[in-house]
């Protein structure tokens, strides 16, 4: 269950922060003065990868302090809003989870079976 749930939170992690990403960075180059910024804010928005490496090739510095700001920003918002998300979960997770000592007895059907005579025909198994 911890792997499962575990895997089951990154996926809405990366998929949630992907939208925000993605919402934002579109949001701030489309009210840039910038009309190179406004054309292709849908392009650039839809692959980070790619404009990252769009990024590197600049060689307009106006440009390319305008898409390092705007990035920055839409990582900003991602991190705001984990953050929020994960204020919200402990908050939660302290209010619905009972309190249980640790410090108890196991409770069990499963465990060891002392003072048993294992028989020939057992013994013969273990050895194979």
């Amino acid at each position: 269950m911890y792997s499962f749930f575990r895997s089951f939170g990154q996926t809405f992690g990366v998929a949630i922060g992907g939208v925000i990403f993605q919402n934002r960075l579109t949001a701030i180059l489309l009210d840039s003065s910038n009309p190179v910024l406004v054309a292709n804010a849908q392009e650039w928005a839809r692959d980070a990868s790619a404009l990252v490496e769009v990024i590197k090739i600049l060689q307009d510095h106006a440009i390319k302090q305008e898409l390092v700001t705007a990035y920055v920003d839409s990582l900003r918002v991602i991190w705001e809003v984990m953050c929020a998300l994960s204020c919200v979960m402990l908050i939660l997770s302290v209010a619905f989870t009972k309190d249980i000592s640790l410090d108890r007895e196991l409770e069990t059907d499963q465990g060891f079976i002392h003072d048993r005579k294992v028989s020939d025909e057992e013994e013969r198994e273990d050895v194979l």
